[in-house]
């Protein structure tokens, strides 16, 4: 009989997760664009894309097959 250790390892998968620094989003996408397509990952954690607020559909405009989930730093 299978242990729960065994049936939880044997249930789990691996996920891919790259993190990126876009040095400003034109300068990155294509980047973004060849990891989709050669790696597929699960999860992206991208920095410096420089967009401002009113440009940050960009994201789910050009990456449609992600959830984007947009952080904010405020300074006081």
């Amino acid at each position: 009989m299978e242990s729960t250790r065994d049936s939880i390892h044997n249930s789990l998968t691996a996920l891919a997760v790259i993190s990126y620094n876009m040095h400003g989003y034109n300068q990155g996408f294509q980047t973004i664009r060849d990891f989709i397509c050669d790696i597929k990952p699960d999860l992206f954690l991208l920095q410096e894309h420089w967009l401002t607020t009113n440009k940050l559909s960009k994201f789910n405009d050009d990456f449609p097959e992600y959830l984007c989930v947009i952080g904010y730093e405020h300074s006081c």
